[in-house]
């Protein structure tokens, strides 16, 4: 079943400061192997509040690929938009219009709460991407229907399908987990996971790292930056 977590999601940054700065909360961390060997580095970029959110997340491999996931949330009309991008080339969106009537988010929550039922519900899917558009819906996907993930492949292609499978090895863990009900979409039916073979920490902030994906930290990010290690630790900026 689709995770309908997307509207009850917290937005999480690990940080082991005394507390986050307010507004937009960027975090730095480091993906690597059991065996401590690098894999990805990562700035985890989250704002928003009761009706609108944003999740961003920048990804580079050690061998220098690089991959945006830009989330945006409207709880009041229950819209998430997902947009998945490898180096330079063109963004795959992904669309999920999610049932329910709260107009917040904590009224969102809350309804998923008290009405089970809502779980139940089919769930729209909209995916587009190198000029094609595909209309589906959660229960159809799940079940593999009128070949509705060869389509989805067709407009993600491949190769973009293969550069994403790999994350599904640790978009399950909590700081990244905001893109866990579109993810499957973009990567050929692979779902967010917690390898055991993985191991994500909390790093020091890289203002130069954000700007070469187009996200330059403002001044007092920068500042925030500068000031770390705090008391030997690290965290949000």
């Amino acid at each position: 079943m689709l995770k309908r977590i997307t509207f009850g999601l917290s937005f999480i940054a690990a940080s082991v400061l005394a507390g986050p700065p307010e507004g937009e909360i960027r975090t730095h961390y480091l993906i690597a192997s059991r065996d401590h060997a690098p894999l990805y580095y990562v700035t985890t970029i989250t704002s928003g509040g009761e009706t609108l959110g944003s999740e961003i997340y920048l990804f580079e491999s050690t061998t220098g690929q690089r991959i945006i996931i830009d989330i945006r949330k409207n709880y009041r009309s229950h819209l998430v938009t997902a947009d998945y991008a490898v180096n330079d080339a063109k963004r795959v969106r992904v669309t999920l219009q999610l049932p329910g009537k709260g107009a917040t988010r904590s009224e969102s929550l809350n309804e998923y709460h008290q009405h089970a039922e809502l779980r139940d519900e089919d769930v729209a899917v909209t995916l587009e991407g190198d000029g094609k558009v595909l209309k589906t819906g959660e229960k159809e996907w799940r079940a593999a229907a009128a070949g509705v993930r060869d389509k989805a492949k067709s407009i993600a292609g491949s190769e973009f399908a293969a550069a994403m499978k790999p994350l599904s090895a640790f978009l399950g863990f909590p700081p990244f987990g905001g893109a866990c009900s579109t993810y499957q979409f973009v990567a050929d039916g692979a779902k967010c996971g917690l390898s055991s073979s993985v191991l994500f920490a909390t790093m020091r902030p890289d203002c130069d790292f954000d700007a070469k994906f187009g996200k330059p930290c403002d001044s007092m990010q920068l500042g925030r930056a500068k000031e770390q290690p705090k008391n030997r630790k690290v965290g949000t900026y």
